[in-house]
């Protein structure tokens, strides 16, 4: 294959050379989900005509940092006779708002039975797609070759789409880089029917893909140290990142919650809507107290929730569309809440991961409140660093102590800020992170070079 030259980034010190990277993942670069943030973030900066991407979701991508996307439905994911008969009314068109349905996450109307039933359908049928006959379709091999990738870098996430990331790598001869958002290798499957023939069939899909992968990336030291003792072999951890800006300057760290307001940011789906009505009722506990805390939910409309009980303590607003919108949402709050579900699936599911807004929240300078399992990764970041108080057990009177202290310990408040600010500095920063990142793919595609 013919090789060109890779580009450089000209504000870089040490001059890395970005080598043309086929981003493999299930949702497109965008600026509505924590997939898409972290994406954008790390490639901010990448030359446009070095990045092209394949993904699954129903999804309109953001053309700002990519503008080469080859939308890969389920019929392009099977074998060509089985896809066209089984996936035909499976696969959609591509909605704009990341494609959840109203009242995804819990809201003021449930779904119909038939709703439900019929998304089960599809989860199910997904699934079943894992064992079927495999191949790249001739015109998404075109695409691909057409591109010349230098570098693989995927998020795996299922058989299927490690099963393309090898297959590409074989045709296109380029390294992979396989980056471990969630600990998906030990909970996908589980619970299916055919999670006795899955199980052992991801397993192996999973062994091909370490051993084939050049570097081997997860989302937090936590997972990185598992996935080591786990699966052998190094693991280096890169996760979402913040931007410097006059807001989250050290200046401008006011950590007063005098107002009360009490921010959380993201979805609500996998069990944290329940976790914010515990959050409702111990403030409602505390106003009768004199406290003033106030609940301010940033979500997307159609993932919103209603509190149980009263609704007068709660308000919701839209995510910013931008950093600047971020940090001036978060610079307005008095303190931060990270939830983390104790449902036993989720508990497991994210008990290695770091949420993609940890970082703008440490960076933002405020006291962080983590609700969730103390043993889960966040908490225990939180302990170790010392910039947020853990509520790591479902207990009302533990939340009410928790609340109270942060409410009327302003010294304390100061501290926890001060430590948020020292770690977003330390680990999260955006420029720094994103040299470190650039350098990884630059030395994958350098050592491909010199094999050529």
């Amino acid at each position: 294959m013919r090789v060109r030259p890779m580009q450089v980034l000209p504000e870089d010190s040490m001059l890395i050379r970005l080598p043309r990277v086929l981003v493999i993942v299930g949702e497109p670069f965008n600026r509505t989900t924590a997939t898409g943030h972290t994406l954008s973030n790390l490639f901010r900066g990448w030359p446009r005509g070095s990045i092209a991407q394949i993904y699954t979701a129903r999804m309109i991508p953001d053309d700002t940092l990519c503008s080469r996307y080859f939308r890969l439905g389920l019929r392009d994911l099977a074998a060509p006779a089985w896809g066209q008969v089984l996936f035909r009314r499976i696969d959609q068109r591509p909605v704009a708002n990341g494609g959840r349905t109203a009242n995804a996450c819990g809201s003021r109307r449930a779904p119909s039975v038939v709703a439900r039933l019929q998304h089960c359908v599809r989860e199910q049928l997904r699934m079943v797609l894992d064992l079927l006959p495999y191949e790249v379709a001739p015109k998404l091999e075109a695409w691909v070759k057409e591109f010349e990738p230098e570098v693989i870098y995927t998020f795996a996430g299922s058989i299927r789409m490690m099963r393309l990331a090898l297959a590409i790598r074989a045709c296109c001869r380029c390294p992979v880089v396989v980056h471990f958002m969630d600990d998906w290798p030990e909970t996908l499957y589980s619970g299916h029917v055919l999670s006795p023939i899955l199980r052992p069939v991801l397993g192996r899909a999973l062994q091909a893909t370490l051993a084939a992968s050049a570097e081997r990336c997860t989302i937090s030291p936590a997972m990185a140290q598992e996935y080591m003792r786990r699966y052998g072999g190094r693991f280096d951890a890169f996760m979402n990142c913040a931007e410097l800006s006059e807001a989250t300057s050290e200046a401008n760290c006011d950590n007063s919650v005098s107002e009360g307001r009490l921010l959380v940011m993201g979805n609500l789906d996998r069990g944290r809507a329940d976790l914010l009505n515990d959050i409702v009722r111990a403030i409602q506990r505390l106003r009768q107290g004199g406290s003033v805390l106030r609940l301010i939910v940033c979500t997307q409309s159609a993932c919103r929730w209603v509190p149980e009980g009263l609704c007068d303590n709660v308000e919701f607003q839209e995510p910013p569309s931008d950093d600047k919108g971020l940090q001036k949402l978060l610079a307005g709050a008095g303190a931060l809440l990270y939830l983390d579900s104790f449902q036993k699936p989720d508990r497991k599911y994210f008990r290695y991961s770091l949420s993609a807004k940890l970082p703008a929240y440490l960076m933002s300078g405020r006291p962080i409140i983590v609700y969730g399992p103390r043993e889960n990764a966040a908490a225990r970041y939180a302990v170790e660093e010392a910039w947020g108080l853990v509520v790591g057990s479902r207990s009302a009177q533990l939340l009410d102590q928790t609340l109270m202290t942060l409410v009327t310990q302003p010294d304390l408040r100061a501290l926890l800020a001060a430590n948020a600010r020292r770690c977003a500095m330390l680990y999260h920063e955006g420029e720094s992170h994103r040299q470190q990142f650039r350098a990884m793919l630059a030395r994958v595609a350098a050592c491909k070079a010199a094999q050529m």
